[in-house]
């Protein structure tokens, strides 16, 4: 059996004039201002938060009352600590992005860990 190789060309697929290259290019639209680009963060930080620390809730429980492990341990075990650094990172930007202006504090603290010293 035998097979034609694939050809090819060099010149580009869609035209450079089209309009849907645009729309697919836009990336964050902040046409709307920078309250909803904190109204979504905000959104997206509460309900990351809320479900993962429902399963981080749900993992001890299963853990400690229906497995039978010491709860010390299930809270000291990789696992569970990963999880809950996991939500508090999303309740912090949850916190932050309800915030209507920040401080001046906390925008020294932004440019400061932006800082690639």
């Amino acid at each position: 059996m035998t097979t034609t190789p694939l050809l090819l060309s060099a010149s580009p697929t869609r035209p450079a004039d089209s309009r849907t290259g645009t729309v697919l290019e836009r990336g964050l639209d902040t046409s709307n201002g920078l309250d909803f680009v904190r109204e979504r963060l905000a959104l997206v930080g509460k309900t990351l938060f809320l479900v993962s620390f429902g399963f981080y809730l749900f993992l001890l429980a299963s853990m400690v009352l229906v497995g039978g492990a010491p709860f010390a341990a299930v809270v000291k075990g990789p696992v569970a600590l990963g999880h809950l650094a996991a939500s508090w990172t999303m309740g912090l930007l949850w916190l932050l992005a309800c915030r209507a202006t920040p401080r001046p504090t906390s925008v020294a603290w932004k440019i400061a860990c932006s800082c690639n010293c």
